[in-house]
């Protein structure tokens, strides 16, 4: 019952129905972190072939935004893809880091959707940890206290 209450569902009827709800918590917070290790482990296994990994980072951030395609979603990502990798040229181009292999302005062609992915994502798994921790330990009114 306790799983239950975690992941915000009623007691199901059965096990696939947990599994299978949308309001499962615990999946939903499997899948985000399975989204993001993709795309760190595509990174740090194919970063020496750009055309592939851009690919890949295309296909995962496609994935992501069909996923959390809301407003507040596509804005994180287009934030993060726009002023990350504006920092990214800057630290860069000031000699702070280099790439072995960059593409444009020394930063790999894939940077601006890897970065604006993987910020997407670690703001879901905040988003759903949030929200399990809140189902978990419910706040107290201050009055309360």
């Amino acid at each position: 019952m306790l799983l239950y209450a975690l992941n915000g569902v009623a007691y199901p009827n059965s096990a696939k129905q947990a599994i299978l709800a949308p309001e499962n918590k615990c999946t939903q917070l499997a899948l985000q972190s399975a989204l993001f290790s993709w795309l760190v482990g595509s990174n740090a296994l194919f970063w020496r072939n750009n055309a592939l990994l851009s690919a890949i980072v295309l296909v995962e951030c496609l994935i992501a935004l069909v996923w959390w395609h809301e407003r507040r979603d596509v804005s994180f990502f287009l934030v993060l893809a726009v002023f990350g990798t504006l920092a990214e040229v800057v630290f860069v181009r000031s000699g702070v880091w280099r790439y072995v292999n960059p593409t444009v302005a020394r930063v790999p062609l894939r940077f601006p959707l890897a970065g604006g992915t993987a910020g997407l994502s670690g703001q879901r798994i905040a988003h759903t940890a949030t929200q399990m921790w809140n189902l978990a330990l419910p706040q107290r009114d201050a009055k309360e206290r």
